[in-house]
């Protein structure tokens, strides 16, 4: 649920990062969104093959395998031994079952191959970006921060005007800031020290003009809020 991801921030984080947001986009013309997703790639397929994996072990631990091996059957009437098939096709069914709900991220991990989780993360990203309609601001100077947990993996996406001014290879250090941030002190020390860095490039880069302080045109096309999604 949403509310499990939110519940990484304390409201008073939340808050903060969110005022940090707004006084950045006082002094730029750019518009930065910060989001936050449970994961990006299709676990479906690694959910089945960890469920058959935990049935498969668990059904050859020697404890369960003794209650209904072969042997255990020979000492029953021929009559009963479906009963006995049975109760080990449920048994394998419950521990798949089990196994199919695991939420072991780390497992998750080692199962995705590391180019197609890459490419997934970046798939969600941008298309989060456009779903947001964050590709409808004026000026096209949307950025959007988007972090999926379960990969543990960040990506910083600009607008057209954006990637005209700032390379990759310049979000790629924020992006390492916000993932050193994550792993020192938690979800809120990496977004703050990636909203942090985003906020210096752009002011840089996208400074309020003169004409937009006389006219007071600089206004907020895009939600300061955090977004959480699955």
């Amino acid at each position: 649920m949403v509310k499990d991801i939110q519940s990484l921030l304390q409201k008073d984080d939340k808050l903060n990062l969110e005022h940090q947001i707004a006084t950045i986009e006082n002094s730029t013309e750019a518009e930065l969104v910060v989001m936050v997703v449970r994961n990006s790639v299709e676990i479906g397929t690694a959910r089945l093959l960890i469920g058959f994996l935990f049935a498969m072990i668990s059904i050859s631990i020697p404890y369960l395998n003794s209650l209904i091996s072969l042997k255990i059957l020979e000492s029953y009437s021929n009559q009963y031994s479906y009963l006995f098939y049975s109760i080990k096709f449920i048994l394998f069914g419950l521990l798949f079952t089990i196994g199919f709900n695991l939420n072991w991220a780390w497992l998750f991990r080692l199962l995705i191959p590391n180019q197609d989780e890459i490419n997934q993360v970046w798939k969600r990203a941008q298309l989060e970006f456009y779903l947001h309609q964050m590709d409808k601001t004026k000026n096209k100077t949307g950025v959007l921060i988007f972090i999926s947990l379960l990969e543990q993996r960040v990506v910083v996406y600009g607008d057209s005007t954006i990637s005209k001014f700032v390379e990759q290879q310049i979000w790629d250090t924020t992006v390492q800031k916000i993932i050193a941030g994550i792993k020192s002190g938690g979800l809120f020390t990496g977004l703050q020290n990636g909203i942090q860095d985003c906020g210096s490039l752009l002011v840089k880069y996208f400074p309020i003009t003169k004409t937009s302080e006389v006219l007071s045109v600089n206004e907020n096309e895009l939600p300061n809020q955090i977004i959480f999604k699955n």
